[in-house]
């Protein structure tokens, strides 16, 4: 009969814990861990607690980006405080499109500013781009949905404040509100990009997330819909278009943007199940509509810059005929109807007023500025009295 002793049996112990851990136990060199049937490796923590080795919300001690958990917080609408956060966006947005609106009538920018800062547009719009990247139906659906409703609120409220206001507020030529937004450009898509990267940026990492009322003062979401809502109450359809066509390559330039700055993170491997053929597939489709958008805006691109030769060739032509009679070229506006390039002049000075016909057989404007479809020429005369 042996008699086992108890350094003997503490020397086994101690080699069974060696066999799963790889290290003595007492030596506190690594924690002990246990193979799962899955195959994973699980930690204990000092108090023995296990943890697992992979999962979404998992962060690194002191790393700057975010948990899925906290992305879907900051966007998404489909949780516990639900109502709470519906109130508060649908409050915020009905603010922000009077503000806004108040704004573009009365041609004040810091106005304009103060409803982009306010609104709270951009949420739904980073939902459904978190959305697209986590293959997330549902709220994927609820986003559009909410967004949907947003946009027409907010065109709505241009639409109803428009009938107290007169119609010649809302062109282009008087006010520089409207006339920043009816004739997006080639310009405005880059600043979009670059301003959705940022925004996606700010909802991916910790560190940059004050960077957020930037992102809604340099992109314009609110203040279009507004500018929409304003020209189809005065019947102004093609500065509606415009101001429509703004806003969509905004929203397009989010979600593309949006979508490889979390490809580039690795968000959509935080997912569960993660499809990266129909991810690749929705990259594609965002791609093709961003540049569904651009057509148009290089087509504006062009037509404002032949507006803007046809305003300089009228003005330098004017001027070279009413100075010498003591006329001043005060105002050259130029605007494409169709296919035909219409300008308006406006000159000042002392009566008698300018011969016209100088003005044709001197030098027709036609035949100097070969994009010009009419000229209408508008006299306004100036008196000097001295006392």
């Amino acid at each position: 009969m042996s008699i086992m002793s108890p350094t003997t049996s503490d020397e086994e112990a101690n080699k069974a814990a060696t066999g799963v851990a790889g290290l003595d136990v007492e030596t506190g060199a690594e924690q002990p861990s246990v193979m799962t049937d899955a195959g994973e490796t699980k930690k204990n923590d000092d108090e023995g607690r296990e943890q697992p080795a992979n999962s979404e919300n998992q962060q690194v001690p002191g790393s700057v980006i975010n948990g899925l958990d906290a992305m879907k917080d900051a966007v998404f609408f489909l949780h516990p405080n639900k109502k709470d956060r519906l109130s508060s966006f649908w409050l915020l947005l009905i603010f922000a499109a009077i503000i806004a609106t108040s704004g573009v009538l009365g041609d004040s920018p810091a106005t304009v500013i103060g409803a982009m800062i306010v609104a709270p547009l951009m949420i739904p719009i980073l939902g459904l781009m978190l959305s697209t990247v986590l293959i997330d139906g549902p709220n994927f659906r609820f986003s559009l949905l909410l967004l949907v409703s947003g946009i027409s609120c907010c065109v709505f409220i241009g639409f109803i404040l428009g009938f107290f206001a007169n119609d010649e507020i809302f062109s282009k030529e008087n006010n520089s509100q409207v006339a920043a937004r009816v004739s997006p450009k080639i310009s405005d898509l880059l600043g979009a990009l670059a301003t959705g990267a940022v925004g996606a940026i700010s909802l991916v990492r910790k560190d940059i997330a004050g960077a957020l009322p930037g992102v809604a003062i340099s992109i314009s979401l609110v203040p279009p819909l507004c500018v929409v809502g304003l020209t189809l109450s005065s019947g102004e359809f093609q500065d509606a278009f415009g101001a429509m066509l703004l806003f969509l390559c905004n929203f397009m330039s989010i979600q593309v943007t949006g979508v490889i700055i979390m490809y580039i993170y690795g968000v959509q491997k935080m997912a569960r199940h993660p499809r990266a053929r129909l991810y690749k597939t929705v990259v594609l489709v965002l791609f093709l509509m961003l540049c569904l958008i651009a057509l148009p805006l290089g087509v504006t691109s062009y037509r404002l810059a032949e507006e803007k030769n046809t305003e300089k060739c009228v003005r330098d032509a004017i001027q070279s005929w009413a100075e010498p009679q003591g006329w001043e070229t005060r105002i050259v506006v130029a605007r494409t109807r169709g296919n035909q390039i219409d300008v308006s002049v406006i000159v000042a000075g002392e009566p008698p007023f300018p011969d016209e016909t100088e003005l044709d057989g001197g030098m027709p404007l036609k035949e100097a500025c070969p994009t010009l479809s009419g000229v209408d020429i508008s006299f306004f005369p100036v008196s000097t009295f001295v006392f």
